[in-house]
């Protein structure tokens, strides 16, 4: 009798701990990231929501606890499909989405590549696109690649430590902020047979600071953005530093995360050999419609890259 007390209360135990960390799990995903506390709630892998949300179906004895634990389980296995890896039921295949012409933007974090400069540049040839946007570039304009693009007639930018090299005209690329909690540029990008209207992005560099609030910065950046009249920004992409739930929690209306539109396959960005979290995303305005989004492994360096198939808005 005591035995089976003692293997009661375990079980309740275990039931109220895993219930609990699928709960942070889930309050994590949402965003919603004001506090330091759910910042780093938000860090916990979703994964580990799955785990916990089998551990609860495994335990439980009542239809009640059952059913909600499968409900736990739908829950945990749709904030992994959006944020880890997802089917891509609704995404063009990268074949269908160049051959109707789409704008292909890549982008990658190299976190100042130094000597391994040339190996980079040639992650980034093997993917290509129209735009390539380099954050934390270091001396990767130094590359060999890069001035064989150079002879190629390629636009080639470096502002604030991004490097923009495009197959269409860069109007302007401009420091936007170089703050500890930020930085970011703004790239102007000239009208082209692929996008028949100009159209601008910023590029984000987000703290990895544990003790730096990602939603201070985020009020920043849009303050400055409203300072200098920017305008519309068509495009917001970048090495964020948090989560999807956050940045899908500060986007302005009308805009959506590319991975979340049209995603195909691995979506978590970081880190590189061992992908957990989709820090480095985009953010879409309503002038640009997302066709394609997929993440690639440049063999190289810890993160992993963004490419991207834009067409513009019907």
């Amino acid at each position: 009798m005591i035995h089976r007390r003692l293997q009661g209360r375990c079980r309740i135990t275990l039931f109220s701990m895993c219930g609990a960390i699928w709960v942070m799990c889930v309050v994590g995903a949402l965003g919603g990231q004001r506090t330091l506390l759910l910042q780093g709630v938000a860090w916990i892998p979703p994964v580990v929501a799955v785990i916990a949300a089998i551990a609860l179906a495994a335990m439980a004895r009542q239809r009640f606890s059952r059913f909600a634990s499968v409900g736990a389980l739908i829950v945990a296995a749709t904030i992994m499909s959006r944020t880890q890896w997802t089917a891509g039921w609704f995404a063009a295949s990268a074949e269908e989405a160049s051959a109707q012409g789409n704008l292909v933007l890549v982008h990658l974090n190299a976190r100042h590549p130094g000597e391994a400069s040339d190996q980079f540049a040639d992650a980034l040839a093997k993917v290509d696109g129209d735009i390539l946007v380099i954050s934390e570039a270091g001396q990767l304009m130094r590359a060999h690649r890069v001035a064989e693009w150079k002879r190629e007639g390629r636009f080639v930018h470096q502002a604030n430590n991004v490097l923009v090299i495009s197959k269409v005209e860069i109007l302007a690329a401009t420091p936007l902020l170089v703050e500890p909690s930020i930085r970011a540029v703004a790239i102007r990008v000239a009208a082209s047979t692929k996008c028949a209207h100009p159209w601008s992005m910023i590029v984000v560099d987000l703290p990895s600071s544990w003790n730096t609030l990602r939603a201070e910065s985020m009020d920043l950046l849009n303050d400055r953005v409203h300072q200098t009249q920017l305008g519309v920004v068509d495009l917001m992409i970048g090495d964020f530093n948090t989560t999807p739930g956050f940045t899908e929690n500060i986007m302005p209306a009308g805009t959506i995360e590319a991975f979340a539109a049209a995603g195909s396959g691995m979506g978590a960005t970081f880190p590189r050999a061992f992908p957990m979290w989709r820090i480095d995303q985009a953010l879409v305005g309503p002038s640009l419609s997302v066709v394609r989004a997929e993440t690639f492994d440049p063999s190289i360096g810890g993160h992993r890259g963004q490419r991207i198939w834009f067409a513009p808005a019907q």
